[in-house]
């Protein structure tokens, strides 16, 4: 099969190279496309539409200025996608013909192998009649039929080797119309879009092909309610920058089977308030993959009951960081089982009095507290007072949950050498307002890779001043949620910056970085 967008692309810089004015090599291309679609047996509707829409576009484009080349290539996708729309709107839902087909001959006694056969007669019949190519209906049907023997010969029932088939079938449909120069993941981010716009009521059609063809910020209009209707298998489209888009509300509206279908880094854009939201019947889906994607903050959401409702293997997943942020009482309703799958390194420290987590009686011994980390937080008990004492060796052997104690009195207290022991899992660990604490020597004694378990909300909370102690490398491993920052470059001297309301003082050469919502 031909792809009939490169065909294109090649007819119109021929003409050109031949000295064809633009307009005309662009018809002698458009023509050569639209041939080369009849020829492989699309029906003359979708030519045409497509065509239309080619032509309106390149007009458009030529009108406002845009070299011919460009135009072309642009009006030739936005064709070849109008056309791609049409065929997918208007194509009968061959899942339904072959899946009926093949159940109604196997409750009249047919064979499995003869009920395929009837199910694919009854695709080609429906393909034929649609205008489906049929070098297409040949790539389904053989992909489909080795499938579903393979499926039969693995032991699948009947109806599930079917099932297996007409996945197989559809994929390698796609494939032809890709290998043709259709864009698919358009076309599925189109009808994403459209369900989207249809609300509830049309989230039943949702696939995780559409999901995962949209953009991130169209989970921003998900509901509840949307999130209800929407089929479990859809949520496999799911990754972690529409997790973040998505309103919290709309977590509401999970189940178990939902949340054991979305792809385990989908959790890197789970929030406190996301989880807070979750239905605790949700949580029975969690795994550990998930729990370890998850950044600690989102624990700062759970509760008593939704940690009852997690599998106890899914602790698995757990470190000292997310343990420090969950809540005490959410600590206190994990089992014998769930403390049994933690890493050991995680439980360290539950038990100072400083902590204050509700420990079960059924909970095993909890690894000793280091000499030095029980010092640091028994002068972190002690309040700020206590704290001119601490030393970078006392907070390197704390654990994680030791930090939320901290707040911003208390970080001001602290030593500005004894920063030199923090890393990033307490960093995360640490509340955001302790941040108001902060000076520039003490950013400065922070090792570089500490900045990553910073928060935008941390960033906020951080006075201007403190900011003179960073440098190019702590910049670099600042997470990009830190209010969307991506990207490094030097300035001078006087480089200012506001963000989040505050004028941001001067910083070294080395030290500052762009983006577009700062103003310099």
């Amino acid at each position: 099969m031909n792809n009939i967008y490169m065909l294109g692309q090649q007819a119109f810089q021929g003409a050109m190279d031949g000295g064809s004015a633009p307009d005309v090599a662009a018809q002698t291309a458009g023509d050569i496309m639209g041939q080369g679609l009849a020829d492989a047996g699309f029906s003359p509707d979708m030519v045409e539409a497509g065509m239309n829409a080619g032509v309106a576009n390149y007009d458009a484009a030529i009108a406002g200025g845009m070299d011919p080349t460009e135009a072309f290539s642009q009006a030739a996708n936005i064709g070849m996608d109008a056309g791609a729309q049409m065929f997918d709107d208007q194509m009968p839902d061959m899942n339904e013909v072959g899946m009926l087909a093949f159940q109604d001959a196997i409750a009249s006694g047919a064979a499995p192998a003869q009920a395929a056969e009837t199910a694919v007669n009854a695709l080609n019949q429906a393909g034929q009649d649609f205008g489906i190519p049929p070098e297409m209906m040949e790539a389904g049907i053989n992909a489909g039929m080795q499938a579903f023997n393979d499926a039969l010969a693995n032991g699948e029932s009947p109806e599930d080797a079917f099932g297996s088939a007409m996945d197989a079938g559809g994929n390698a449909a796609d494939a032809f119309m890709e290998e043709t120069g259709f864009d698919m993941g358009f076309v599925d981010m189109q009808d994403g879009m459209a369900i989207m716009d249809g609300g509830a009521e049309a989230m039943g059609g949702m696939t995780a092909d559409m999901m995962t063809a949209m953009p991130p910020d169209a989970m921003g209009g998900m509901t509840a309610d949307m999130m209800t209707a929407m089929p479990t298998e859809a949520m496999e489209g799911m990754d972690a920058s529409m997790m973040t888009a998505m309103p919290p509300a709309a977590m509401e509206g999970m189940d178990a089977d939902m949340m054991a279908a979305c792809p385990a880094d989908a959790m890197g854009g789970m929030s406190a308030d996301m989880m807070a939201a979750c239905p605790t019947e949700a949580m029975g889906g969690m795994t550990a993959d998930m729990m370890t994607a998850m950044p600690p903050a989102a624990m700062e959401g759970m509760d008593a009951d939704m940690m009852a409702a997690c599998p106890a293997d899914a602790m698995a997943g757990f470190d000292a960081a997310m343990m420090a942020a969950c809540p005490a009482d959410a600590i206190g309703a994990m089992t014998a089982d769930m403390i049994a799958a933690c890493p050991a390194d995680a439980m360290v420290g539950l038990d100072h009095p400083l902590v204050d987590a509700t420990i079960p009686p059924e909970f095993p011994p909890l690894p000793p507290l280091p000499p030095e980390a029980a010092q640091g937080m028994d002068m972190m008990q002690g309040g700020p007072e206590a704290m001119g004492g601490m030393t970078a060796d006392m907070m390197t052997a704390m654990p994680p949950v030791a930090m939320i104690g901290m707040d911003a009195d208390m970080m001001a207290a602290c030593p500005a050498d004894a920063m030199a022991g923090m890393d990033a899992d307490m960093m995360a660990a640490c509340p955001a307002d302790a941040m108001a604490g902060m000076s520039a020597d003490m950013m400065a004694a922070c090792p570089a890779d500490a900045m990553a378990g910073m928060s935008a909300p941390m960033m906020e909370m951080m006075p201007p001043d403190a900011m003179a102690g960073m440098s190019a490398p702590m910049m670099e491993m600042m997470p990009p949620e830190c209010d969307g920052w991506d990207e490094l470059r030097s300035y001078g001297d006087d480089a200012t910056r506001v963000y989040a309301g505050y004028n941001w003082r001067p910083y070294g050469n080395d030290a500052t970085r762009l983006h577009g919502s700062y103003v310099w």
